[in-house]
């Protein structure tokens, strides 16, 4: 009788059951809002360092290399003030985390928003030559030579310029693609930085520009485009991250690729297309530099954010994930873009190609 009072004794003192859930529920309500408070830390945070960027890029500018690192990534920088600012909607202090994220929102909308509603230009109305040009990265030897001749193939343009071209590449495309470009210029260099053009349009001059390592900076090809002087550019200068530390950014040697280049442009008097995977952003100081000479024929007929490479070549789960844009159609004021895109089809390459296509106004040399 003892031993059965004893094991009731026990049962009857442990605590009900609604006491532990009810302590469980307590320690979760209070982990959950731990991480609430974090998270709204977190939301205020990233709004005042994305605020502080563009207050640096203003004051100081690329002088800083992370500050010139950060201007490739705006859209990015957009993306999560805005999903910060969603997620704040939540909070009791919903204004105090909006109100930081703002200032990116607002630069983002100044920066691409004529990007999503361009002034639209029709072949129709213009009395010049119509034609088309596209550049594409082929990766060089890491793409296969199948799928590369298929995407040029299926681009459909007068005129390409091509980069990263390796010795074995520029044969095939010749063998492969002879009847449809019969004028073809390759420059090789070494490792893989070769870059090219394939014609319709038979070649009149052709230069290459090298850099005091033997990388090349430009190409120059001048073609006869129905009776006028083209002169096509098609250029690769430095990428800015450094091959050995993915971490390490300086831009100095594309800033001295891109100095070379502009001083050739400023003497041009020809009509200018200027093909491109030109290692930069439409945020950073290059770009606007080029700007300030050519047209960027996506910015002028092109729709929204024109993303053109991708991280396959850093991490092969994100192919299809294109986060910056790198390949450029640049034209003197000599052309007319009215139409200008991403082709979504890259083949094995890590780069979109870029298309356009325009209308070459009447000069005197070509009357």
């Amino acid at each position: 009788m003892g031993v059965h009072f004893e094991k009731l004794w026990i049962i009857m003192s442990r605590p009900p059951l609604s006491d532990f859930y009810h302590s469980s529920r307590v320690i979760v309500v209070r982990g959950t809002g731990i991480v609430w408070r974090l998270v709204l830390i977190g939301i205020f945070s990233y709004g005042c360092m994305t605020s502080l960027y563009l207050l640096a890029r203003l004051i100081i500018g690329e002088q800083w290399h992370w500050v010139a690192f950060a201007n490739n990534l705006v859209p990015w920088w957009a993306l999560g003030a805005l999903i910060s600012g969603g997620v704040a909607i939540f909070s009791r202090r919903r204004w105090v985390l909006i109100v930081p994220q703002m200032p990116m929102l607002c630069a983002f909308i100044m920066l691409y928003g004529p990007m999503y509603w361009p002034e639209r230009t029709s072949a129709g109305g213009h009395d010049g030559i119509e034609l088309s040009a596209a550049t594409y990265n082929l990766k060089s030897i890491y793409s296969q030579s199948a799928s590369i001749v298929d995407v040029l193939q299926s681009l459909d343009t007068t005129i390409i310029g091509v980069q990263e071209l390796a010795r074995g590449r520029a044969i095939t495309l010749r063998e492969e693609l002879g009847d449809k470009y019969p004028y073809q210029v390759f420059y090789l260099a070494p490792q893989r930085q070769g870059v090219g053009l394939l014609s319709q349009y038979p070649v009149l001059e052709q230069y290459v520009k090298r850099s005091n390592i033997g990388a090349i900076q430009y190409i120059r090809v001048v073609l006869d485009v129905e009776g006028t002087r083209v002169a096509v550019y098609v250029v690769h200068p430095h990428t800015p991250v450094s091959q050995t530390s993915p971490f390490a950014y300086d831009d100095a040697d594309r800033e001295e690729s891109i100095a070379a280049l502009l001083q050739r442009l400023t003497m041009e008097k020809d009509p200018v297309l200027m093909l491109c995977d030109c290692n930069l952003t439409d945020q950073s100081d290059d770009y606007h530099k080029l700007d300030h000479v050519l047209d960027d024929s996506f910015r002028e007929a092109g729709w929204g954010l024109g993303f053109t490479f991708s991280a396959k070549s850093v991490f092969d789960f994100m192919n299809f994930l294109p986060v910056v844009r790198l390949d450029y159609v640049w034209h003197s004021p000599h052309f007319t873009a009215y139409d200008a895109y991403v082709v979504s089809n890259y083949g094995t390459s890590d780069h979109h190609p870029v298309v356009a296509r325009l209308i070459l106004e009447p000069t005197e040399s070509g009357e």
